[in-house]
C-alpha cells in the first residue's frame, strides 16, 4: 500500500482497489461504469471539502478493496458540524446532478452522468451501517440516547431496511435475472457484519 500525505490527510492507496475499479470497467457492458466512478469520487471530495470548511480535516483517506473511506479526525464535532460533513458527499452528488440535468441541455451523456450522481446520493442516505445515512442516524441518537440504546436502535433499524432489499432482490434475480439489487444489499449486509465485529 502506498502512503502520503497531501494538506496534512494521511492518503493510502492500495493497487488492489485500482485492479478492481480497472476490471469492473473493461467488464462494464452498460457504459455507465465510468459515471459510478465519477459519483464516487465527487462523494468523497463532497466530505473532504465539507471538513475543511468547518474547521477540521480528515484523519485519512484511503482507497482499498472496500472502496474509498474517509476517517474523522479525533477532535470532537459538534452534532451540527458533524452532520453537515456525514451530509456533504450526498448533497454534492445532488448538486451535480442538477447542474447536469437542468443546467446543461438533454445531453444523453450528461443525463446519464446526472442520474447515476443522483442514484449514488440517495443510496448513500439509506440509514444503515456505515453508509452516511446510518452515520448520520447513530449522531443523532447518540445525542437523545444512551450510547448502549443508540447502538441497538442502529442496528434493529439497519436491519429493518436491509433484509426487505435482500428478498426482494431475491425476487428480482429468479424473474428478470437481474443481480444489482441483490449484489447492494449483500454489500449492505456484509458491513452490518463487519459492524458488529468492531
Amino acid at each position: 500500500m502506498l502512503q502520503f500525505k497531501v494538506f496534512g490527510i494521511q492518503i493510502k492507496l492500495s493497487f488492489l482497489f485500482f485492479a478492481v475499479v480497472t476490471i469492473y470497467l473493461i467488464l462494464d457492458r452498460s457504459g455507465v461504469g465510468y459515471c459510478g466512478v465519477l459519483a464516487a469520487v465527487t462523494h468523497e471530495l463532497g466530505h473532504i471539502i465539507a471538513y475543511f470548511i468547518v474547521g477540521e480535516r480528515p484523519k485519512s483517506v484511503a482507497l482499498s478493496i472496500e472502496g474509498m473511506r474517509i476517517t474523522s479526525s479525533d477532535r470532537y464535532l459538534t452534532i451540527g458540524k458533524d452532520i453537515f460533513a456525514l451530509s456533504a458527499g450526498c448533497f454534492t452528488n445532488f448538486a451535480v446532478f442538477f447542474l447536469l440535468y437542468f443546467g446543461m441541455g438533454k445531453d444523453p451523456e450528461l443525463t446519464q452522468i446526472a442520474l447515476v450522481q443522483l442514484s449514488i446520493g440517495l443510496f448513500n442516505l439509506i440509514p444503515v451501517g456505515a453508509l452516511d445515512g446510518g452515520m448520520i442516524l447513530k449522531r443523532v441518537l447518540n445525542e437523545i440516547l444512551s450510547v448502549r440504546a443508540a447502538l441497538l436502535t442502529c442496528k434493529f433499524l439497519s436491519w429493518l431496511i436491509v433484509l426487505p432489499i435482500f428478498f426482494y432482490g431475491v425476487l428480482l434475480l429468479f424473474r428478470e435475472q437481474n443481480v444489482t439489487l441483490i449484489i447492494t444489499a449483500a454489500f449492505l449486509i456484509l458491513s452490518l457484519l463487519q459492524d458488529h465485529r468492531v
